[in-house]
């Protein structure tokens, strides 16, 4: 479902136009994020229809900052 993406310390991670159509995985994409303690710079999140299935869709946009350990 996810690959993972190792990002050093202090870079930056772009999330960009991820689409969730159920309100439940949107939620488990956003705690999922937040567990690894990134900083979010940017964080835009909306709802748009679908043109060829008519349905709703949630998308999420972010730019994150892997916070430097100390």
């Amino acid at each position: 479902m996810f690959d993972i993406v190792c990002v050093r310390l202090g870079g930056l991670f772009w999330l960009d136009n991820f689409y969730c159509t159920n309100y439940e995985k949107k939620g488990l994409l956003t705690r999922l994020i937040g567990r690894f303690g990134y900083a979010k710079l940017k964080w835009v999140v909306g709802e748009k229809v679908d043109a060829a299935s008519g349905m709703s869709e949630f998308y999420q946009s972010a730019v994150l900052q892997n916070p430097a350990r100390v």
